[in-house]
């Protein structure tokens, strides 16, 4: 990690500082809003750590998240072959997770 830098309100993240705010936490603490906890970004962090990293970017930039990455479409999939009735159907959440 770097030393002697100014606060975070003054400047961007580096990518170490992201790596080592999710490897020094319990991973398996408080799950986010998405239902993942940090566990999740230890194991695939190699996979997913420059998408993750550009949307903290983009975060400390604008200071708002971007547009979609909440979004999420509701399905209705049919429990019975002739479904007639909104019973009849289950619905599910597609969402959008990074």
């Amino acid at each position: 990690m770097r030393t002697g830098l100014p606060a975070l309100k003054e400047r961007l993240p580096y990518i170490e500082e992201v790596h080592y705010a999710i490897f020094s936490s319990d991973g398996s603490k408080a799950p986010g809003l998405d239902g993942f906890n940090f566990k999740l970004y230890m194991q695939f962090w190699e996979f997913m750590k420059h998408d993750l990293f550009n949307v903290i970017l983009e975060f400390s930039r604008r200071g708002k998240l971007l547009k979609g990455i909440n979004t999420s479409y509701i399905a209705l999939n049919p429990k019975i072959v002739a479904s007639s009735s909104f019973n009849d159907f289950r619905p599910i959440s597609l969402l959008n997770k990074l």
